[in-house]
């Protein structure tokens, strides 16, 4: 059966004292850490190589495309960090974000799941999208049939990675969550 293959890396670990945090670049240990998973990547072949506009997500991706051959990288917006929802019982966490930046995450989530998790065409199809933790779990809710709200329930690391399988009947499978066996035991960080 005809599939589509998503590899989702999250970014590498990033300055969060730089003066626009969101925009931090990777720090000495996220750079290790895509090269780690470049490491555990090289010499696949993808359809298509994607990342967020975020400067974490698109460093990292220049060191994982470094190691993938023929890979060009597509920039895509609908990649950036967001907010996908905030569930009820955290809404403590999420006081001081705007109502319109939570339409906004959810809107974007939402889009880029659709974008993303098609049904494979006429032939199979792998693709690797560099993005962020968030919507890394929001794509796992979504795909599984979890509530959205469940997104802040699961834990990402920097660059780990997750596999999920959309198939030609629309079945859905998840390979793997997060996995982080390439990253030895000092560079885990979230």
């Amino acid at each position: 059966m005809l599939r589509r293959s998503l590899f989702l890396v999250r970014h590498g670990q990033y300055d969060t004292e730089d003066s626009t945090a969101r925009e931090g670049g990777l720090t000495e240990i996220g750079r290790e850490q895509a090269r780690q998973i470049a490491q555990r990547l090289r010499g696949m072949q993808f359809d298509a190589t994607y990342c967020s506009t975020l400067r974490r997500a698109e460093e990292t991706t220049a060191i994982i495309a470094a190691e993938l051959p023929g890979a060009e990288v597509q920039r895509a917006r609908v990649l950036c960090e967001c907010v996908p929802c905030i569930p009820p019982a955290f809404a403590h966490y999420f006081t001081k974000t705007r109502p319109e930046e939570i339409e906004h995450g959810a809107s974007q989530s939402l889009a880029a799941y659709e974008r993303f998790f098609k049904r494979p065409g006429r032939a199979n199809r792998r693709e690797l999208l560099v993005c962020h933790g968030n919507l890394i779990r929001s794509f796992v809710c979504r795909a599984l049939g979890l509530p959205i709200e469940s997104w802040l329930n699961l834990n990402t690391h920097n660059c780990g990675l997750t596999i999920i399988h959309v198939f030609g009947d629309g079945l859905r499978i998840m390979e793997s969550f997060n996995d982080i066996g390439h990253l030895p035991a000092e560079l885990h960080t979230r």
